[in-house]
């Protein structure tokens, strides 16, 4: 049985844990171990905190992250590394893991012939869905996207413009599927109608919690005019409600979810829909941003649009997507580019994507921010021209 030390060195960390002397080390080199004090004979002595950090760290390098996500989700503060965020990434592990179980089952019992397309488009399914969890696991990644947009040229904010194409009224029920950090109820807190029951899902928690953080100063003046939110965390594709809505919102969400199951994803959506009700969809378009992966392949050549993002749910082949479940669907588009006089905006919306862009950024960190800076300046803002837009879709 060990008993609890206030103070304690390399060496008994390390036989505290199971793990090397020279890991203890290397993690104090790389910033994610920090000792109290150097003792006169050089020793490092490290507090009781050292072993809750270690006990961190060991576990999200479990869960396979690398060790520079481990040491800025320890600079993010506790609670995105506290025992609930790990239960939660222990049990989208096993997950995860069932669902690879079940894939190669079906691909094993499938056609000699269909082996080959089952088996990509498994590869294709699960990769696309890590590097999504793992970007989502942290709200800061997604309010760094969000951030680049305070410098639009739009006559009309995006979230008012929005907003008005969802046409809420008093007394509705609202579904808001992957509602992220619920920056479009916070943005028009003073313009939601009185009655409305709005119920705000999203497959990470993280994304619940901070949603719930960003509302909760709003919470007198929601109760005052009979306002209510009810937070659920729930996977698109798992999606299941008691009752049916006036809107369903799924805001640059649906290009998350992979091909195969969308359709799916839509029927239940439209399923859930009053028979007067809207589904409203925003999304991007194939030219979005493109100025923006023009100039980061001059940078990088291997640094491209995300095509995933495109191909699954856009603006152009969106709507045959939705026809199949819904009887009118209509599309509209925003006229919202960027001036952007900031190269620091512009680097943290890039090291904030998903998948390899997002690497790229941080490993090649120094010289991307240098590269940017030559670019960029508030004497020379850079054009970004914005693909977005949505659609509202109705029995």
């Amino acid at each position: 049985m060990y008993q609890e030390k206030e103070f304690y060195t390399s060496g008994e960390l390390a036989k505290l844990s199971g793990v090397s002397y020279k890991t203890i080390r290397h993690y104090v080199e790389k910033g994610l171990l920090s000792p109290m004090k150097i003792a006169d004979n050089g020793y490092k002595i490290f507090g009781k905190e050292a072993v809750r950090d270690l006990q961190r760290i060991l576990m999200l390098k479990y869960l396979d992250f690398p060790l520079e996500e481990i040491r800025e989700m320890m600079r993010a503060g506790e609670e995105m590394v506290s025992l609930e965020k790990q239960e939660y990434l222990i049990r989208e592990k096993i997950i995860h893991l069932n669902e690879a179980l079940d894939a190669l089952t079906a691909i094993r019992r499938s056609k000699s012939d269909e082996q080959w397309e089952r088996m990509i488009g498994i590869l294709q399914m699960t990769s696309r869905k890590e590097e999504i969890q793992r970007q989502y696991l942290q709200s800061k990644n997604l309010q760094q996207r969000i951030n680049i947009h305070a410098y639009s040229t739009a006559k009309e904010d995006w979230f008012e413009w929005l907003f008005r194409k969802a046409e809420l009224e008093e007394g509705m029920q609202v579904l808001d599927v992957g509602c992220g950090t619920a920056v479009l109820w916070e943005k028009m807190h003073d313009r939601i109608p009185y009655n409305t029951k709005i119920v705000l899902t999203d497959e990470s928690q993280g994304m619940l919690d901070s949603a719930e953080e960003n509302l909760r100063r709003f919470g007198e003046e929601f109760a005052q005019r009979g306002i209510q939110f009810v937070y659920q965390r729930m996977n698109a594709c798992e999606i299941s409600m008691d009752s049916l809505f006036d809107r369903v919102l799924a805001n640059h969400m649906l290009y998350h979810i992979p091909d195969p199951e969308r359709p799916a994803v839509l029927k239940k959506l439209s399923g859930l829909l009053k028979a007067d009700g809207k589904f409203v969809a925003s999304t991007v378009g194939e030219t979005n941003m493109s100025e923006l992966y023009e100039l980061l392949a001059d940078f990088d050549d291997q640094a491209g649009a995300p095509g995933w993002i495109i191909e699954g749910f856009s603006l152009e082949n969106g709507k045959n997507q939705l026809s199949p479940y819904f009887g009118k669907v209509r599309r509209y588009e925003q006229k919202n580019d960027l001036l952007v006089p900031d190269a620091e905006v512009v680097y943290n919306y890039v090291r904030s994507l998903p998948g390899a862009i997002g690497q790229m950024a941080e490993k090649k960190e120094q010289k991307l921010r240098k590269f940017l800076k030559e670019k960029i300046s508030a004497e020379n803002p850079f054009f970004i021209h914005k693909s977005t837009g949505v659609f509202v879709a109705e029995h």
